[in-house]
């Protein structure tokens, strides 16, 4: 059986790994310079690199929880449970001008910025949406919108001081809509340890491409795929951006919903696309450190801020496989049309600084030693998860045979990541074995 798969991501990664396990004769497709997707690294897809670092760094912020287990036990299987770090970095909260720490039961109960009524029904909230809401309710949580819950649940201070403002930051307009099994999945899922890949999730990357190439899975990077069509005997044609064609008996898509349907239109007759927000990244490299007291991940819980979190990485991996330098991540999503997509990375960083020296008072510009920026203007980062959404959710298979379907708008109702990802894969290359007979 030979299959295509387009995209090279963990869920393409994952897809291959199965697939080739079952004896498909396998190739994947990616328009970029290497493997990874939105895990990818900085150095590995060929851009600007300080020759110092002697570790590679995603392009966008990554880590796992402790119970990300899907991935976690496939990386101990394959014997690379060595590569694995596990530490407790600090995650906090930027509101009144301070960080405060909110990783934690105690943390909860000292958080000042709430009166004392107000931390109790916090602490009340995040336990039970933590310990007494198992995975099989989400469909009735899903019912329910999210915000609403919060402000009834928590109260107006608590709410309007903390929880609206990522709301709002995250979703923009939208953040109404989302629904409460969306939120009610990030604090189920969090753990206060998280675990990295030593050498960067881009060096796991090489690992997988390594092995599937011994098992003869062909990789075609910086290949953009034009083109879908039925060909005859059941087959399906891919036309690449030469112009080449390349049958195959199954394709697994691996993009966006609105994506696939560019690809092959008929798509558009079995399911709307979902709709999502864009995504931005700016990565920055200092001298020294930059977020105070060892701050790792700092939520921004400030209405009208330029970016909803501050990561510094080397708040929690060691600044020596970064060449001494201190690597600091801002992000931030926005609607497709926002005017931070059209502004350069220079004007963007000026629009900024402002804020970083609110965090920092003694931060300057000239301190910044290398910047990068990333961005997702359209349809690939955040799917906008409102009332019901399972309904509302693209099948793996479609009425197509032989042509399937898996992005992240079906990782639901968990959070967007290579642990989810990696199992999505994995369950659509085994529909894909099952269907072939």
């Amino acid at each position: 059986m030979k299959v295509a798969i387009i995209g090279a991501g963990f869920t393409g990664l994952a897809a291959a790994w199965i697939l080739s396990e079952g004896g498909g004769e396998v190739e994947i497709w990616e328009k970029n310079a290497a493997a990874g997707g939105l895990a990818g690294g900085i150095r590995s897809q060929g851009f600007s690199f300080p020759a110092a670092w002697t570790w590679d760094l995603e392009q966008y912020y990554h880590h796992w929880f402790t119970n990300d287990e899907i991935i976690l036990n496939f990386i101990r299987e394959q014997g690379w449970g060595d590569f694995l770090l596990k530490g407790r970095p600090k995650t906090a909260v930027w509101l009144e001008n301070q960080i405060w720490a909110l990783d934690s039961p105690r943390a909860v109960l000292q958080f000042r910025p709430l009166s004392l009524l107000s931390r109790l029904r916090l602490a009340a909230v995040l336990a039970y949406l933590k310990y007494f809401l198992p995975p099989r309710h989400f469909k009735k949580l899903e019912k329910i919108a999210a915000a609403a819950w919060l402000e009834q649940s928590l109260g107006k201070e608590g709410f309007t001081k903390l929880w609206l403002p990522l709301l709002k930051a995250k979703f923009g307009p939208y953040f109404s809509q989302v629904n409460l099994a969306w939120f009610w999945a990030r604090i189920y899922k969090r753990t206060p340890q998280l675990v990295y890949f030593r050498g960067g999730f881009p060096q796991l990357i090489h690992l997988i491409e390594k092995k599937l190439r011994q098992r003869g899975v062909k990789f075609n990077y910086q290949q953009e795929i034009e083109g879908l069509k039925k060909g005859e005997n059941e087959k399906w044609v891919l036309v690449n951006n030469k112009g080449h064609k390349f049958t195959y008996e199954q394709i697994l898509l691996t993009l966006p919903s609105a994506g696939a349907q560019k690809l092959f239109p008929p798509l558009k007759a079995e399911f709307s696309p979902l709709f999502s927000l864009g995504a931005q990244v700016l990565i920055f490299a200092f001298a020294r450190p930059f977020l105070p007291e060892q701050t790792y991940w700092l939520n921004i819980s400030v209405p009208d801020w330029p970016f909803v979190v501050a990561v510094e990485q080397t708040n929690w991996i060691d600044s020596q496989f970064y060449g001494r330098e201190h690597v600091l991540y801002l992000g931030n999503y926005l609607v497709p049309e926002h005017k931070f997509f059209h502004l350069s990375t220079q004007d963007l960083i000026k629009k900024f600084i402002p804020f970083l020296r609110q965090i920092n008072p003694s931060f300057s510009a000239a301190e910044i030693k290398k910047a990068w920026r990333w961005r997702f203007q359209s349809y690939q980062a955040q799917p906008l998860v409102g009332l019901n959404h399972s309904q509302k959710i693209p099948p793996l298979a479609t009425s197509f045979k032989g042509l399937y379907l898996a992005n992240q708008e079906q990782i639901y109702p968990w959070d967007r990541g290579t642990n989810y990802a990696w199992q999505l894969g994995r369950e659509a290359a085994q529909l894909m074995l099952n269907e072939a007979g």
